[in-house]
């Protein structure tokens, strides 16, 4: 992957603010299904404002996923 600019980085750390967000959410059973529809929207919006690589991935993509699963 090269080596990503300072607008990926920032996005990519804002992404994992989200899915942090996401998770915290999702694990409350009292968390309306809005509120995950609009973490979930806005973590795949950030996301895809992140430049690919020349095997089309995003940078941080491992990670931002992991994140979303509850794993970082």
């Amino acid at each position: 992957m090269k080596n990503p600019n300072l607008l990926d980085i920032v996005l990519h750390e804002a992404s994992l603010s989200i899915a942090k967000a996401y998770v915290g959410a999702y694990n409350q059973s009292s968390t309306d299904i809005t509120v995950l529809d609009d973490l979930m929207t806005a973590f795949r919006n950030v996301r895809r404002h992140i430049s690919k690589d020349a095997d089309g991935n995003r940078y941080g993509s491992n990670v931002a996923h992991r994140a979303m699963q509850g794993e970082a």
